[in-house]
């Protein structure tokens, strides 16, 4: 697990990254000292999914936000508008 990004700290929400064309999917927790994530599907506050090369663009805001998100919006949306350089 590793922690950095103390720009997206938080008080223990969680979201799940999930690759629909490979098998490949990646926790995030977003802690009072930055992000802690690591690889693997767990319960999450808010799950993403998408083809991987789509998550990548989605996160660097090259795509739009997908259809496709299960749980707490407000925690994805809180995520985007926190992690913008």
């Amino acid at each position: 697990m590793f922690e950095l990004f103390e720009s997206l700290a938080g008080a223990g929400e969680t979201l799940q990254f999930h690759a629909t064309d490979i098998p490949r999917s990646w926790h995030v927790t977003r802690t009072t000292s930055g992000i802690a994530w690591d690889d693997g599907d767990r319960d999450a506050d808010v799950t993403v999914a998408a083809p991987v090369r789509d998550l990548l663009l989605i996160l660097n805001r090259r795509l739009p936000s997908p259809a496709e998100v299960d749980g707490d919006r407000d925690v994805w949306e809180r995520w985007r508008a926190d992690s913008r350089f």
